[in-house]
């Protein structure tokens, strides 16, 4: 059997019948042998958020209802255009600044990194962070 038969089967989720691909954009696995191979974490890139905040969220809840996923990690790496994940004093007091696509994606999601160079430090958070911050994250799931 491929390789790549044996990772789809270890990322795919199942619908009664139907094993189908979540919507990812990268999948990062550790490949130390075919059925040893264990995937790590997957990364969804969006440019524009909207609803696409609910699809990554979405993924990461069927991955955790399954004990084959509930260990892969899902990362959303962004240009957010919409500037979601930049706190801003104005939005609504009970939010502390935050948008609400921004509260739901730091709540489900494992990583979130924007891909902005006027997204500044002062804007991070546990999990979202700027784009370079991924390395170092990518870095720990490897244990390395």
């Amino acid at each position: 059997m491929r390789r790549n038969d044996i990772l789809f089967r270890k990322v795919a989720v199942r619908y009664g019948d139907f094993l189908l691909l979540p919507d990812l954009d990268i999948c990062i696995a550790d490949c130390t042998g075919d059925w040893d191979s264990k995937i790590l974490c997957v990364v969804s890139c969006k440019t524009s958020l909207r609803e696409r905040i609910a699809q990554a969220c979405y993924w990461k809840l069927k991955f955790l209802a399954s004990d084959v996923t509930k260990h892969i990690k899902i990362y959303l790496v962004t240009t957010d255009n919409d500037k979601d994940f930049f706190l801003n004093r104005r939005r609504r007091e009970e939010y502390s600044g935050k948008s609400r696509n921004r509260i739901i994606s730091e709540y489900e999601l494992d990583g979130i990194y924007i891909l902005r160079e006027d997204f500044s430090e002062e804007m991070e958070s546990e999990k979202v962070k700027k784009y370079e911050k991924i390395f170092d994250d990518l870095k720990r799931i490897f244990g390395k």
